[in-house]
């Protein structure tokens, strides 16, 4: 029961942001994952 209160609690925290937010967080992730491809093809052991 708690994890779905904890769910519900995210979604609506989530839809309240704006569209910055989002634009923010998918420049971060982008940039993570460039980061972990750059580690992988110089040779990284690649995270699993």
């Amino acid at each position: 029961m708690l994890p779905v209160l904890g769910a519900i609690a995210a979604a609506a925290l989530i839809v309240q942001n704006d569209g910055a937010v989002f634009l923010r967080a998918g420049i971060i992730l982008l940039v993570g994952v460039l980061l972990w491809a750059i580690n992988r093809l110089v040779g990284g052991r690649g995270g699993g």
